[in-house]
């Protein structure tokens, strides 16, 4: 249950009425009064209020509360911190992208301007269009090595690693453990950052003599 303290204040300066109860306090001249308890045994009514005077303390907390917030806005700037190293490789990994977009976009537009000058005529990108592709695109070993800690839940509902689901992938797909000389997990990153440039790299294992 609630309860409030309802008071008068007798002051030389003023006298005002006020209502003291949970959250709404008293503040008077550095005095702060709190609703405590209340007691309605022995047929009296009685209220019990805590009363607090500690100018210097309720300072220094605020003060400390300010300084850590300070902080905390100031490491999301300052330079050599966990935030800035973060910046730093999310701005790499940005960069890398548009990079290998502009490469792709480059390649695509060539080969379509290919078709078109020789009336039409179907043409695939080359394989070595495609190897240059995946090779300037080609996630590092170190960042492949923090997306296999990774858990990820699979189309059958299931958490596995990251690197579990993408060897999976390899082997089923290609029947090989690895693809172009890079791991499983660079090849899944791959497909998700790269998914029309990997339609025509020729990752499908085929049985001997089967061209369909």
């Amino acid at each position: 249950a609630a309860y409030a303290s309802e008071v008068t204040v007798i002051d030389p300066l003023e006298t005002f009425d006020y209502k003291i109860y949970m959250n709404h306090i008293l503040d008077h001249k550095g005095y702060k009064f709190f609703q405590a308890s209340y007691d309605l045994s022995d047929g009296k009514e009685e209220t019990h209020l805590s009363v607090n005077h500690d100018f210097l303390g309720t300072f220094v907390t605020y003060l400390g509360y300010s300084l850590l917030y300070i902080g905390m806005i100031t490491i999301l700037f300052a330079k050599h911190t966990r935030f800035d190293v973060l910046k730093k490789s999310l701005l790499k990994i940005k960069k890398k992208k548009l990079t290998m977009s502009v490469i792709a976009a480059l390649f695509l537009s060539s080969f379509t301007f290919a078709q078109e000058d020789n009336n039409h005529q179907n043409k695939k990108i080359t394989n070595y269009q495609i190897d240059s592709i995946l090779k300037a695109n080609m996630v590092d070993v170190k960042h492949a090595e923090n997306f296999n800690k990774l858990v990820i839940q699979d189309a059958g509902g299931r958490m596995k690693p990251a690197h579990t689901f993408a060897s999976e992938l390899v082997r089923k797909v290609s029947k090989t453990e690895q693809f172009k000389k890079m791991g499983p997990s660079q090849v899944l990153l791959s497909i998700i950052e790269n998914p029309r440039l990997w339609f025509e790299v020729p990752i499908i294992y085929l049985e001997e003599k089967n061209t369909e």
